[in-house]
């Protein structure tokens, strides 16, 4: 059994299972190994990553030219939707903090529709975003393949979990390893942007 984590992050869960199965090996966080494949290697054996969607380098170009810790990062995944009030909620919640932010904005986001101090892209280098010293915060859905990347690029988060095991990861993240808060109930923008201020400047 090959487990997307690691052991010191989550011993019981591994002490558990290694109990019911005999092999079980946690591989730590996929880009982790990633980024030991040399260009070279990638090259000949057509390698591009394992992004679902095409990203935007744009992105990155963008953040050079932001001081460290200034921006909020977006991104609601792959497959999350929303409504287009949830929408227009968390972009009011965004500009009201006056923090500059980059919002990833998949055409399929809004439920059936496709959809100026941020940048906003239809995708990105998660990885590379949040690697990015200028990223101060997450803003997520609180999904395992972020909450990992995050974890693993030291960046807080705020969460607002969508559903199967969003909640889960989200109580993980903010009770138990204490790195992040979560928008709990329906969306309000006001509250968005006090989570978003305590994140970013340790405002409450």
């Amino acid at each position: 059994m090959i487990v997307h984590t690691f052991d010191e992050l989550e011993a019981p869960l591994i002490k558990e299972l290694k109990s019911i199965f005999p092999n079980v090996y946690t591989i730590g966080h996929l880009q982790v190994h990633l980024n030991q494949i040399t260009e070279k290697e990638s090259v000949n054996s057509n390698f591009s990553g394992y992004s679902l969607w095409k990203e935007e380098p744009e992105c990155i170009e963008w953040l050079q030219s932001k001081e460290v810790n200034s921006v909020v990062y977006v991104n609601f995944g792959s497959s999350a939707v929303m409504s287009l009030q949830d929408l227009l909620e968390f972009g009011w919640g965004l500009v009201n903090n006056n923090h500059f932010f980059l919002w990833i904005i998949r055409t399929d986001l809004v439920y059936g529709k496709p959809v100026r101090k941020g940048f906003i892209a239809r995708w990105c280098s998660q990885e590379e975003v949040l690697k990015h010293p200028s990223v101060g915060g997450f803003l997520t859905h609180g999904g395992w393949g972020s909450v990992i990347e995050s974890l693993s690029a030291g960046v807080p988060m705020v969460c607002w979990p969508f559903s199967h095991d969003q909640r889960v990861n989200c109580r993980q993240m903010c009770k138990e390893w204490e790195v992040g808060m979560e928008i709990e109930g329906n969306l309000k923008r006001d509250v968005e942007e006090k989570l978003v201020r305590e994140l970013m400047d340790g405002i409450v």
